[in-house]
């Protein structure tokens, strides 16, 4: 970082880069800007208003990257790499690529942006180190090199560490300004490029380490620089496997996979872990009893038990709304506080309770619904039967008549055949 820094700045001060406003000078500091409050107070002085807002323009757009970078990290941890220093640097790679841009134009505003790209830097390395060490300008790095080379001197060496990492800063950002002028000189207003492909290079780096290292973030988080938990999910699904009766799984109404060991029919159901359970948990993870915890160290305690995780995402509008709420990265972004898993396991706990009330109101209904089938079926089956019975009485009494009238027939014919006359009715 303090060799790109000096690289813009000796790319900038070699006078490579020509602007088209004759009444401006071709040189400026994109970096430190101690002299740049000088220049503007003695152009104010000389009347030279140009140079006045050039000078001015110049050192707020540091102002303005430093402010980018703390907005996008209002509550930084102390040597603690966050995901949101990666679409800070993206963030920066813009503003870079537009100054390399607006240098091939031989426009005034590539010294803007180009300082705008060095505020973000140097925004980045003052809140990774608390405000230690500063990448863009040399002016409190060298006071402390002659601070600890004294100290060294006269026996103390307890802050020789900090003099190598010093004189490594001072010294690279050195070769940086000679890379700078050399690659000014030979590529001219194209020398910029380099500048803006090493900030892209550099947030995609931290994005790449954040998908693929430890942390195991998905490509848009990592985009978003989204890492702690309370900001991603709404809530957390804790479940065991339990091995139970197929009585047991039909008294808890779960669904469950049958296995069948030695003629004996068993189920695999999934049951909710107790929340105090889960509490339990987090309290003996915190050593400390601060009331936080490493959220990846107790997602392995809880994998190692056997419990199997489910993660439910919020919302793009609710991850939103969770990174401006002013104390969701308080305590950095890799730790998880009490109430807040709390809450996350509570609510999967209520949408658990709900989901079974519902289940059961569902079963009731269905066993409802079968109580009425039956009873239809029952009425269906008497119904039919008085029906049988009433077709049989008919038959009867229509099988009687024709006897009846058969047996009339008969005896007319041989009343006949006597030579008397029947009477007919």
């Amino acid at each position: 970082m303090a060799f790109i820094a000096g690289y813009s700045n000796g790319v900038c001060l070699s006078g490579y880069l020509h602007i088209n406003r004759t009444m401006l000078t071709n040189k400026q500091s994109v970096a430190g800007v101690t002299g740049l409050y000088t220049l503007s107070a003695i152009s104010l002085g000389n009347g030279d208003f140009d140079e006045y807002w050039f000078h001015v323009g110049t050192f707020f757009s540091v102002m303005v990257g430093a402010c980018i970078s703390s907005i996008m990290n209002p509550r930084p941890v102390a040597f603690e790499l966050s995901p949101r220093y990666g679409p800070t640097f993206l963030i920066g790679s813009l503003f870079s690529t537009m100054g390399a841009i607006a240098a091939l134009h031989n426009s005034v505003r590539e010294f803007y942006f180009t300082a705008i790209g060095n505020g973000i830097m140097n925004g980045i390395s003052s809140m990774y180190t608390a405000n230690l060490i500063r990448t863009t300008h040399l002016t409190g790095t060298t006071t402390d090199i002659g601070l600890f080379i004294g100290q060294f001197l006269r026996g103390n060496r307890s802050n020789l560490w900090k003099l190598y990492i010093l004189a490594g800063l001072a010294t690279s950002f050195w070769i940086g300004s000679l890379t700078g002028y050399e690659a000014s000189k030979f590529k001219g207003s194209h020398a910029l490029i380099m500048n803006a492909a090493f900030f892209f290079a550099m947030g995609c780096s931290i994005i790449i380490y954040f998908v693929c290292g430890p942390h195991k973030l998905s490509l848009l988080d990592a985009l978003f620089g989204i890492g702690k938990f309370n900001i991603k999910f709404e809530k957390i699904t804790l479940q065991r496997q339990r091995v139970t009766s197929d009585d047991d799984n039909d008294n808890e109404g779960n669904d469950g996979t049958n296995n069948y060991d030695d003629g004996n029919a068993s189920s695999l159901m999934m049951i909710m872990v107790p929340e105090n359970e889960l509490l339990a948990i987090f309290d003996t993870l915190d050593a400390s009893s601060d009331g936080r915890v490493d959220q990846d160290q107790l997602m392995d305690v809880l994998a190692s038990n056997d419990i199997k995780i489910k993660k439910h995402r919020k919302s793009l509008c609710g991850i939103l709304a969770s990174l401006f709420d002013e104390n969701h990265d308080i305590d950095g972004d890799w730790t998880i506080r009490r109430e807040d898993w709390k809450r996350l396991v509570r609510q999967e706990v209520i949408h658990e309770s709900l989901r079974q009330s519902s289940y059961g109101r569902r079963l009731s209904k269905h066993d409802n619904i079968n109580s009425n089938n039956q009873a239809n079926q029952s009425f269906r089956g008497r119904r039919s039967s008085r029906n049988s019975r009433t077709s049989v009485q008919q038959n009867n009494t229509n099988s009687a008549r024709n006897t009846i009238d058969n047996l009339r027939r008969a005896s007319i014919q041989e009343i006949e055949s006597s030579g008397y006359h029947a009477k007919q009715y």
